[in-house]
């Protein structure tokens, strides 16, 4: 057991959990706004080049990793600009395609250029910026930093299952409707646009923030594997729960019809009931919203596990 933790499980723990944040930030254009945000290729790696960089000026990590994920999400910000703006109304996609190459044209220049990120001799001809200050994440494995990051993916899967519930949340939600409820009657379509673009970069530039300082370095290229692993978390963990959620079905009572399980006295019912009754009928997306963004951590980590291995 302790062979198969040490070279399956260790080597894509941590990096599997990074990706798990970024999948829950890609997945959240995909799901409220019902198109791809390309500003997320730039955001990774936007927001692991200001976390390097700020993390060797403060000397905090926590100071670095801040700043890169605020820096990332502001990227975000710049695409609703762009999307909403009532004289470009540039489609969202594109706003997001253009938002990514002009932060890839910052990092190509700051690579040429010769403002320094740190000190000189951190930057390099070949795109990187090497990490100058003390971090809790290593190259090498510890448990310490796998709980550390598995926190944080928590903290993220908690947060997002309490702001479903919010008055936020279900302005999110209706952002799933018709275009002509959108226009006539969602009076918060344009702000909760900025808000999800907002919180969907700055988890993206978290994860890249994280990667930096794992590796003790940034690059100017984006990850490779940083699509593929976020997209299949994505599909999935869906796949998962489309699972779970038809074999509840068949273990709920068939003397109780469907239409009224949901509007059952929750006083008589626990946890796990609510939980069963909220997967198996699909209906009340705010209740099982934790337990999503939960799958696509559990997700990329597999996802990245196996990669690793069969490198």
């Amino acid at each position: 057991m302790s062979n198969f933790i040490e070279t399956f499980v260790q080597p894509g723990l941590i990096d599997g959990l990074c990706y798990g944040i970024a999948a829950i930030g890609v997945s959240l254009p995909l799901r409220f706004l019902r198109t791809a945000d390309f500003t997320a290729v730039g955001a990774i790696m936007l927001g692991g080049m200001v976390t390097i960089w700020m993390t060797n000026v403060s000397h905090y990590w926590i100071v670095g990793l801040c700043c890169g994920s605020l820096v990332a999400g502001m990227l975000g910000l710049f695409t609703a600009f762009l999307s909403l703006n009532k004289w470009l109304k540039i489609p969202l996609m594109l706003s997001g395609i253009i938002c990514f190459t002009a932060s890839r044209s910052l990092g190509l220049i700051a690579e040429h250029s010769e403002v320094e990120l740190g000190p000189s001799h951190l930057w390099n001809n070949v795109g990187e910026i090497k990490l100058d200050s003390a971090h809790f994440l290593f190259q090498s494995f510890i448990w310490r930093d796998a709980i550390i990051v598995g926190a944080i993916a928590l903290t993220i899967c908690v947060l997002g299952g309490i702001f479903a519930k919010s008055k936020l949340g279900c302005f999110a939600f209706a952002m799933c409707a018709s275009s002509q409820f959108l226009k006539f009657r969602h009076r918060h379509s344009n702000a909760t646009t900025v808000f999800i673009l907002f919180v969907s970069n700055f988890l993206i530039g978290l994860c890249g923030g994280l990667l930096a300082m794992e590796n003790s370095q940034a690059y100017v290229d984006v990850p490779l594997e940083f699509i593929s692993l976020t997209l299949g978390a994505i599909f999935a963990g869906q796949a998962v729960i489309q699972f779970i959620a038809r074999v509840l079905k068949r273990q709920l009572p068939a003397e109780v019809p469907l239409e009224t399980r949901a509007e059952a006295s929750e006083f008589h019912r626990g946890f796990l009931e609510n939980l069963q009754l909220s997967l198996s009928t699909q209906r009340d997306d705010a209740g099982r919203m934790w337990f999503v963004l939960f799958s696509y951590i559990c997700a990329s980590v597999v996802l990245n596990c196996i990669t690793q291995a069969v490198q």
